[in-house]
Formats: structure tokens, sequence, C-alpha cells
């Protein structure tokens, strides 16, 4: 008797969780960042073939499509809107279609985008339309509005096979410190680090995922740092912020992949593929969910073990995808009419990486408008050298106006500059200058109403022929020096032999 109730008693124990199921489920993420508006095979300001673009990377994302189906995520981080001229004429010209950068990621099928500073830069009429045209959602939890609500979709959420997966949008908050407040009037932009740890908490206990993504337009560290905020926050992010499983980010155009250690002791996969549409960030993720239904409880328990792997994908010998480029020859058709307006000749060719080296004839073109413009004393009409063998702070001496007027270090100048430099971008005017961040707007006394684009444009189109020649008005000294370094930098940074 007592055998029997003691078998009796197993028996039911046993009987207590039922309906064991494992399964494994294999996803894999392609992650791209900073196209720059190089969608198409062609380099429409160089006018020649590029060896990235978005129509190669539609070869391998299909290829890999075919394989994992549904499981084939496309994430992308931010600064799609501008560079190439193909941006801008979607953005300002042919504003009665979609953006052009709309419509790529719709025919991609991203499945979430964050936005960047390169996407806030063309102002609110642009991106908010853009925004509107796009059909996943646009993330960045750490805009906010004039109410101090989310601007944007912080996060995104998507399941597939059961599995749930938190994509967490952010966006370097160092805005302010480059744009124009017209561009991001209403808006203002919180710490990542900070922002990130209350959103995940939020993502945990609200959806309880299975994957937390971050998906960050901020570079791996350091930028603009001041109390308050930091512009390259996302290998911070990886070590303070608990929860998040793998980190795919942009913003500082480094090809970059490495496994961060957190605080917690845990591993964040980071992955940077950098910029212009060459490479892609390549993640393997396989997730292994043992199920149990509890009979006690009526409640299934789930143990989730994950495995993340990844890997940067050179795509630049991708074959260029002929059904993309098929489905947008309407668009590159317009594309190729407004690039082959022509509004002028210019007689010598002019390259902007001749700034680099001294006074160029691309940089003073700009200089020059800006002074026709701006009526100001610009750099473009000081004489000064860089002395080299000086130490920093002392390198740059101011000879004298290039008119022959005696330049005086006491008094007060009128300078132009673009809007970047204008408000504080690159932190000369702050650290540089040694001017206080919250000075900067009050000495602003002239704002054009264009950009400089439409004013070079309208001066080409005036004088028909330009020569654009250097104002020689400073040069790197002692030559003995210099002139050996140039040629050697040149040939290292712009491969020139």
């Amino acid at each position: 008797m007592i055998r029997i109730s003691i078998f009796f008693f197993l028996l039911l124990s046993t009987c207590v969780k039922t309906f064991a199921e494992k399964k494994t489920v294999d996803f894999r993420i392609i992650h791209t960042t900073d196209i720059h508006g190089h969608f198409f095979p062609y380099d429409y300001i160089n006018r020649k073939p590029l060896s990235g673009s978005v129509a190669r990377i539609a070869s391998y994302v299909d290829s890999l499509r075919n394989i994992y189906g549904n499981k084939l995520l496309l994430l992308d981080s931010g600064d799609i809107l501008q560079g190439q001229p193909t941006s801008y004429f979607y953005n300002f010209l042919n504003t009665q279609s979609p953006n052009i950068a709309a419509s790529v990621i719709n025919y991609m099928k991203y499945d979430a985008q964050t936005i960047g500073n390169h996407d806030i830069e063309p102002g609110h009429k642009v991106y908010d339309k853009w925004i509107s045209e796009v059909q996943c959602p646009i993330l960045g939890a750490n805009v906010l509005n004039a109410e101090k609500k989310c601007y944007l979709t912080p996060y995104s959420i998507i399941q597939r096979d059961n599995i749930k997966i938190a994509v967490l949008g952010m966006l370097t908050p160092a805005i302010p410190f480059w744009l124009n407040e017209k561009t991001w009037s209403g808006l203002s932009f919180e710490d990542i680090v900070t922002s990130a740890q209350q959103w995940v908490d939020i993502i945990q206990e609200k959806e309880h995922p299975d994957l937390i993504i971050g998906l960050f337009h901020s570079g791996r560290d350091g930028g603009i740092t001041t109390n308050k905020i930091k512009e390259d926050a996302s290998f911070d992010v990886a070590k303070k912020v608990k929860g998040i499983d793998l980190i795919l980010y942009g913003h500082d155009h480094t090809r970059f992949l490495k496994e961060v250690i957190s605080n917690n002791n845990d591993t964040v996969l980071c992955i940077n593929p950098s910029c212009y549409a060459k490479a892609v960030g390549d993640v393997r993720i396989r997730i292994e969910v043992d199920s149990t239904f509890n009979k006690n409880t009526k409640q299934t328990e789930r143990t989730i073990k994950k495995s993340i792997e990844g890997k940067i994908v050179n795509i630049e010998n991708q074959p260029i995808n002929a059904q993309f480029m098929a489905h947008f020859q309407p668009e590159i058709q317009k594309i190729d009419s407004f690039i082959n307006i022509k509004v002028g000749t210019l007689t010598r060719p002019i390259y902007n990486r001749d700034c680099f080296f001294g006074s160029a004839p691309f940089t003073d073109l700009i200089h020059n408008l800006q002074l026709e413009i701006t009526k100001a004393d610009s750099t473009a009409g000081i004489d000064y050298i860089v002395d080299v063998t000086q130490p920093e702070g002392k390198k740059v001496k101011i000879l004298k106006f290039t008119d022959g007027r005696p330049f005086d270090e006491k008094k007060w100048y009128k300078v132009a500059m673009n809007s970047y430099r204008g408000n504080g971008g690159g932190e000369l005017l702050t650290k540089g200058a040694g001017i206080e961040r919250n000075k900067i707007k009050e000495r602003i006394i002239f704002e054009s109403d264009d950009d400089i684009r439409y004013y070079l444009l309208k001066k080409i189109e005036k004088e028909k022929v330009i020569t654009p020649k250097p104002n020689n008005n400073w040069k790197f000294v002692p030559s003995k020096w210099t002139k050996k370094a140039i040629e050697r930098d040149k040939e290292l940074i712009f491969k020139t032999k």
C-alpha cells in the first residue's frame, strides 16, 4: 500500500509541468548607416561610377531574404537625407514628389530607421515630409517636442515566430552645437545614456522582449562633450545601460566592430559599417527557446539562450541590382536632367581637397561669395601664415588685411562664415575662439535667406564664365619643411599618385 501511494504521488508531481517545447530561431540583421544619398551607383558630384550604393546593397539583401524570409531584418542608423545632389534635388526642388530617401527605404523594406543629424539639417519642412512618407518607424527616443514628449517613435517592436525584438533609436544630442535653431525649432535632445536607460526599463517592463537592439546615430566615443551631453556615446551605452544585447551605430564614418564588456559583465556587440553604402553590418542571431506550460500557474515558462555574432561586409563588388535600377529609372532620369542643366562655365577644374594645404580656388570662390553677400571682413580678406614650428595656440600669425590695411587684434570685426561654423560647429568658436556657447547667438548680426548653393548658382548664371583663383592670402611655413610634407600628405590622404 505504501509503495502504491509513493508511485501515485510521483506520477502527480511529474504531471505538474507538461507541454514542453524547444525551438531554435535564426535571424539575420543587415545594418546600414550614413548613406548620404548614395542610392544609385553613380557619383553625381565627381561624375563617375560609385563602388558603393544601395543598388548593390539590394543584391546582398535579396540573396539573404531568399534564405531567411521575414527573419531577415533591415535597419538603418540615419544620415540618409543629405549628401549627393540626388538628395538636394528631392529635398528642395522636386518637393511635389515623394522624397527619394523615403522611396528607397520603402522599396528596400527597411524594418526601422533612426534619424541622424544630417536628416535634421535640411529643416522641418523637409524631414517632416520625409517622415510622413516612410513606411517603417522613424526612431529617436531622445528627440523631444516642446511638451517634452517624444517627437518621433522611441522604439519599434518586431515579432517573428513568437520572438519579440525591440529596436530602440537614439540621436546624438549635439544638434544645437552645429545647426541653426530654425532647423530644429520646438525640439530638444536628451543625453543618450540617460535616455537609453529610461527607455530600456520601459521596454522591459511593458514589452518583455527577447532581444533589445540599440539603433543609434552617435559615434563610438568622444566628440562634443559637456556636463550635460556627449556627442558620441554608443560605447558608453554598451558599458553602462543594462539590458541591450546589440548596438548598431553610425555618425562617425568609421568601420568598427567590437564586443564590449559592460559594467554588469555582459557582452554587447557594437557594429558600425561606416558611410556611403560601401559596407553593411551583418549580424547572425540564434535564439533557443525552451518553453514549458505550468499547469499549476496556468502560465508558460520560457528560458531563452541567445548567441550573437557579426561582421562587416564590403559590398563594393556586389552586382548592381537590376530590379532596383529599373524601379527607380523615372527618378534617375529626373536627377540626370537636373544635374546636366548647364548654368555656366568654369575655365578650370577645382577641388575641395586643395583647401587642406593652402589657399585654394574652390574654397576662396566660396569665401569671396560670402564676403559679397554679407559685406564682412572674412578670413578670406586677411593675410596670415601657419607656422608649423610653433606650439599649439601660436601657429597662426595674422599679418594684415589683404587690401593692405593693418589688422588690430583688439578691434571688433564682422566675419562671414557658413551656418555650421556660425552655430558653433567644430567647436572653433567655443574651444578655438573662447566664446561662451550661450553667447554665440547674440553675436550673429546677419543670416542669409538661402543657402550657399543658391547664391553660387545665381553667381554662375549671371557671370556665365568663371575663372576661380586662389586668393593666396595664407600658407604653411617654413616652406622648406611644409612643401615636402604637403606632397606626402596629399598622396597619403587622396592617393594622388
